[in-house]
């Protein structure tokens, strides 16, 4: 059987279907999997071992219908496929699946694109990312997907430092998600009075002029601001070497718990019952109570400032922070 899954163009999405992959490959294990990838995004499947082959996707390579489809002609070059799931809810992605001609094609009932697909499954409502990528595959089968994990494993992960570093990320893609410069601050003077441990601050090259306002100031032998300095495969490895990374609902968090390091994630717009860290073990969600607004799962916080942030407590932050801590 051969079996194209379209994966998700976001790195905590991503992340989140490496639980579909896994289960996909239980399900199939003799199959031969091949995945469409955000060219961005590509390197990490290297920590997706299921995977039997990987084409990267970006627009610009494939403008608009024609791009789409000499892409397809690419995909089934070596014939058509049994089975394509479409994990991303995009029009585009559901187009690109009927045109590499598998004969079955599985994904969300989105955006006028049923037509599409052989299967449009509709989305659940109420459940975590990961439990809506496996319905995918459960409709499919038949069956319940059985144990969901996210993960990317790393058999050569280097030994981390002693001690190891606290990693802060402040940043997010959404801005309703992101931590106020003046906030950030508060907590990293906050860390570097309380623990006597190197601190990392990261973030994309987007990012970069946030993070410098908020490492503005602070002891560079104290302080190393990574953003814009790390690819992702450097991303992972430097939340996997950390002894704790906090973090508001972003892909970074997703990584960290996908690795396995404690966790302290800050909840605002996002809803941590759909998007929040799936693997149960060393992590801590704080929300602020009592706001009416939140979560509001929307990019832009209306009030400009995201007051669900602003409103947390910072003592609560250390003392999560406290808990999760490693001793060494």
């Amino acid at each position: 059987m051969r079996i194209l899954v379209r994966l998700p163009n976001w790195l905590g999405d991503f992340v989140m279907s490496t639980a579909f992959i896994t289960a996909l490959r239980r399900h199939a294990p003799d199959a031969e999997i091949h995945a469409i990838i955000k060219r961005e995004l590509s390197p990490l499947a290297a920590f997706v071992p299921e995977l039997d082959r990987v084409f990267p996707f970006s627009k610009p390579d494939a403008p608009g219908l024609l791009g789409l489809s000499r892409y397809a002609r690419q995909l089934r070059q070596d014939g058509p496929y049994d089975v394509a799931f479409v994990l991303p809810e995009s029009f585009s992605s559901a187009l690109l699946a009927r045109q590499t001609g598998a004969r079955e094609r599985i994904g969300f009932a989105k955006e006028l694109r049923s037509f599409l697909l052989t299967r449009a499954v509709p989305k659940p409502k109420g459940r975590h990312r990961v439990q809506e990528y496996a319905a995918l595959l459960e409709a499919f089968t038949g069956d319940p997907p059985g144990e969901l994990r996210v993960a990317l494993p790393d058999s050569q992960a280097a030994s981390p430092p002693d001690p190891a570093p606290i990693l802060l990320n402040f940043n997010s893609e959404a801005q309703s998600r992101r931590i106020p410069v003046g906030m950030a601050r508060d907590i990293l003077s906050q860390v570097l009075d309380r623990w006597d441990r190197p601190v990392q601050l990261t973030g994309s090259p987007k990012e970069t002029a946030h993070s410098e306002a908020i490492a503005a100031g602070f002891d560079p032998r104290r302080v190393t601001n990574l953003a814009g300095k790390t690819g992702l495969m450097e991303l992972v490895a430097t939340v996997r070497e950390a002894a704790l990374v906090l973090s508001p609902d972003s892909g970074v968090a997703h990584v960290t718990n996908a690795v396995g390091t404690p966790l302290v994630v800050l909840c605002g717009a996002s809803n941590e019952h759909e998007t929040g860290p799936y693997n149960p073990g060393s992590h801590r969600v704080l929300r602020a109570p009592g706001l009416e607004c939140a979560p509001c799962v929307a990019n832009t916080c209306r009030f400009g400032t995201p007051k669900c942030m602003l409103q947390l407590e910072i003592s609560r932050i250390l003392e999560a922070i406290e808990d999760l801590l490693p001793s060494r």
